[in-house]
């Protein structure tokens, strides 16, 4: 048995190992409580009901019309898209949402669908699209010729020795400077084949008669000079020739300063395209053409004739193929489009 002085001994010992140990005999009996309760009870209850549906998924067929196949220069042709389907859903008119392709708009041409403005003759082919579906027609157009009232004298320089050179050779003369510009009145492509001029001098004589296949479209001009090389002229929308006549003796135009009537012919002879009097023809209303040339007020489409000014800061007062202000014609693109 140990005697108690040998047990606090040993007491003693197991006391002080445990201190140099340095362990916590403590333990931490408190316990958090606190625990994060909340929940996010908010659900997204929405939901897109729109669905992306195929509108030409029961798209079979279209159809594509056309009010006439076969047109000339002075008519339209109107196209209509019909939209066929596989289920019960009705036939539907889809022109305003369909596509129209020409094969050649240099002959056909849609500026404002669903109408198809014709420019030359020929025929083309016209496409309609829709919906990855399409349909085609051709459309075939005759040209016609030019009558009575289709062309206007749009502008006359009667005097030759007017400042400057108005047919650009290089060489002023009395006779190759004078000119006649002549426009379409009639909004639509017409053939000048086989057209004369003529004034009273020379009866019986043609101051020129146009070339075959001599084509004037909507919002075009063709300028007629007395003679000399206008290859040297270029405007947009215009065309440039030298009077072509039977004279043995250059005549050119024959054109008076003072007055006379120019009278454009058709082909035929007899039918009577366009006249101009002025001077003394015309009682002095228009004027006499000196110095200056008579150009039409508004140009191609007015009924009066007034002097022209002087172009820009330039001593001339004329202007061959373009307006009196120097700007081009607008040609067909001008006319027909939108």
């Amino acid at each position: 048995m140990l005697r108690a002085s040998n047990m606090r001994w040993w007491t003693l010992l197991l006391v002080l190992a445990l201190s140099c140990n340095g362990e916590d005999t403590d333990t931490d009996t408190d316990t958090d409580t606190d625990s994060d309760t909340d929940t996010d009870s908010d659900t997204d209850t929405d939901s897109d009901t729109d669905s992306d549906t195929d509108p030409f998924a029961n798209l079979d067929s279209v159809t594509l019309e056309a009010s006439d196949t076969t047109i000339t220069t002075r008519e339209t042709v109107t196209f209509t898209i019909t939209a066929h389907y596989s289920d019960a859903t009705p036939d539907d008119n889809i022109t305003a949402q369909a596509e129209l392709l020409v094969s050649d708009d240099t002959v056909l041409k849609v500026y404002v669908p669903p109408e198809g403005q014709p420019l030359l003759d020929g025929t083309v082919t016209v496409r309609g699209l829709y919906g990855g579906q399409e349909d085609e027609v051709e459309i075939t157009i005759t040209m016609v010729s030019a009558g009575a009232d289709d062309l206007v004298i749009n502008e006359i320089l009667a005097d030759g020795e007017a400042e400057g050179d108005p047919n650009g050779d290089g060489k002023p003369n009395l006779v190759q400077d004078e000119f006649l510009e002549i426009g379409n009145a009639a909004d639509a492509t017409v053939d000048l084949s086989g057209v004369t001029i003529t004034e009273p001098t020379l009866p019986g004589a043609p101051r020129h008669t146009f070339a075959e296949d001599t084509l004037l479209q909507a919002g075009q001009i063709v300028v007629v000079f007395g003679g000399g090389d206008v290859s040297n002229l270029s405007a947009p929308n215009a065309s440039f020739v030298v009077a072509d006549n039977d004279d043995s003796i250059a005549h050119g135009l024959s054109l008076q300063d003072n007055g006379e009537t120019v009278t454009l012919w058709a082909e035929d002879g007899l039918t009577k395209v366009t006249q101009l009097a002025w001077g003394d023809e015309a009682g002095g209303d228009p004027p006499d053409v000196t110095d200056a040339s008579l150009v039409l007020y508004p140009e191609v489409y007015g009924t009066a004739y007034v002097k022209h000014g002087p172009l820009g800061t330039l001593p001339v007062y004329y202007s061959p193929g373009r307006q009196a202000d120097g700007s081009d014609f607008e040609g067909p693109d001008g006319v027909y489009g939108p």
